[in-house]
């Protein structure tokens, strides 16, 4: 009896700054183990494209790896959240949240090396208003950065730290009202983050608590702070110990409501989205299948 092999499609994001200069199918090739996998690449210029393709290959039970970054992430899994797909991730991205979250090596040999070994796990994944996430979002200043960074045609954390820094100087903070599992707060804060993993990326501790896979939200509020204060709070959100500052606050939770009068500016893992007046967060226990690391349990 010959054994069938897996299918395998790789979804190359063609604009994603590390996939640029490289021949990413044949340094794939390379170690892929084709004794047990069928490959097939795609590399579409188009959404519409990208979306009628994922539509056909999710019928099946095929195996389906995102090469990008976290928005190449959300994208794909938003329209294979409702299948039975197993996921994986060649970080290519700027932040790779979710791969360092889940110890993906960020080489190409070092996370197809993940692949070959067919280790699965289930991890949370949240809904936030009609869309998924599986790293981290949030409203307020984060997604003010999430949204001047989209619009860089140079991206990477260098970047990102020069966009933060600029914009840091004109912070305010918003009044929101937040339902969080049925306890009523009045916040005035500078950002929330809904966090499934641990950081944004770059290893930027925002919820170093965080588990992917305890079916809860780890709610961070981050509230006025003094200006001298700002170094300490970025020396934690990288040393993870953030948390412990005066002006974070951690809840974790099942179900998030939040309300403000207006624009709601948030982002999705990453990528800028905008609501009006209400937004819903919660939390799919164990939803997603993912190829990982057996030592990322």
């Amino acid at each position: 009896m010959v054994n069938r092999k897996a299918k395998i499609f790789f979804i190359i994001n063609p604009h994603s700054g590390n996939n640029k200069k490289v021949d990413i199918p044949s340094k794939i090739l390379s170690t892929l183990n084709r004794q047990i996998f069928e490959p097939e690449f795609i590399q579409t210029e188009t959404i519409k494209e990208l979306s009628n393709i994922l539509e056909d290959i999710k019928q099946d039970n095929n195996i389906i790896i995102a090469v990008g970054g976290d928005g190449t992430i959300n994208y794909i899994i938003n329209k294979i959240i409702d299948s039975d797909i197993t996921f994986g991730i060649i970080p290519r991205g700027s932040g790779n949240g979710l791969a360092r979250d889940l110890c993906i090596p960020r080489t190409i040999n070092g996370a197809i090396a993940v692949i070959n070994q067919l280790h699965c796990r289930k991890i949370d994944v949240m809904q936030i208003g009609n869309r998924y996430s599986v790293n981290v979002s949030g409203i307020g200043f984060d997604a003010i950065i999430a949204d001047k960074f989209s619009k860089l045609k140079q991206r990477g954390f260098k970047n990102y730290f020069r966009i933060t820094k600029r914009e840091i100087k004109n912070i305010k903070p918003q009044k929101y009202q937040i339902l969080i599992d049925g306890k009523h707060y009045d916040t005035n804060v500078y950002l929330i983050s809904f966090a499934n993993s641990k950081q944004w990326g770059n290893n930027a501790f925002v919820a170093p608590d965080a588990k992917i896979d305890d079916g809860l939200i780890d709610v961070v509020m981050l509230y006025p702070f003094p200006v001298f204060s700002l170094p300490l709070l970025l020396t934690g959100l990288f040393t993870k110990t953030i948390n412990r500052s005066k002006y974070l606050n951690t809840i974790k939770a099942k179900k998030v409501v939040v309300k403000k009068t207006g624009d709601i500016f948030a982002h999705i893992d990453g990528e800028p989205q905008v609501f009006k007046d209400e937004l819903t967060v919660s939390i799919y226990p164990r939803q997603l299948r993912i190829l990982s690391p057996p030592h990322s349990i």
